[in-house]
């Protein structure tokens, strides 16, 4: 199955084969532009957050200017591991769903063309996928059993809590209680009981999508 974040980056990789310059040119929203802006604008100052986000990924040297190779380079970057770049770095601070997104691309009755389109439709890919990211909540369990939530160290006791807590902010950011997940990594040598308990109050806490990762 696809995830959203794999749609993104399908469709990033799609701009740059396409050969497409992204440089910035007379301010002329496309078709695309315009359902995107109309999809987006009621959630967010549309221009202003795109243009915050190039902004950012330019201090943060991800791309250099808006020049179309420059882009290619972040979109071979995407396909590969995320963290061999700074875009950890690049935070958006509401979720908006990508679902729009699709449905605006796919919708277009005219091919889009124009090289404003496809820096708006890049940075709008690049916004989804930093959103989508960032509905999700991790935790670890390392081989001396310790208990991590987003990279900090948590007591069992106090686990419900913290993630109670950290499921609040993702709501108030705007992620639909639904579409919170929790990527939930543990040790080889994890006891199947601690494993159970902490299922046993994911549920309670209503935290039902859950991806399970192991490692040596």
């Amino acid at each position: 199955m696809m995830t959203n974040s794999d749609f993104v980056k399908r469709l990033i990789l799609f701009l740059a084969l396409s050969g497409m310059s992204l440089a910035v040119s007379a301010q002329q929203r496309s078709e695309i532009v315009s359902c995107l802006f109309d999809a987006y604008q009621p959630q967010i100052d549309f221009y202003e957050v795109l243009h915050q986000l190039e902004r950012e990924l330019m201090d943060e040297g991800v791309i250099q200017d808006t020049l179309g190779l420059d882009y290619q380079m972040l979109v071979e970057r995407f396909n590969e591991d995320s963290d061999s770049f700074h875009l950890e770095k690049v935070k958006v601070y509401r979720y908006l769903s990508p679902e729009p997104f699709k449905g605006c691309i796919f919708n277009a009755k005219t091919q889009a063309s124009l090289d404003q389109t496809f820096r708006y439709m890049f940075l709008m890919a690049i916004y989804l996928d930093l959103a989508v990211q960032g509905s999700r909540l991790a935790l670890m369990i390392d081989d001396e059993q310790t208990i991590w939530v987003n990279g900090k160290q948590v007591a069992l006791e106090k686990l419900e809590l913290k993630l109670s807590e950290q499921r609040k902010i993702l709501i108030e950011k705007g992620v639909p209680e639904a579409e919170i997940s929790l990527d939930m990594k543990v040790s080889k040598n994890t006891r199947m009981g601690l494993i159970v308990d902490i299922q046993t109050l994911l549920r309670k806490i209503n935290i039902r999508r859950v991806n399970y990762y192991s490692y040596e």
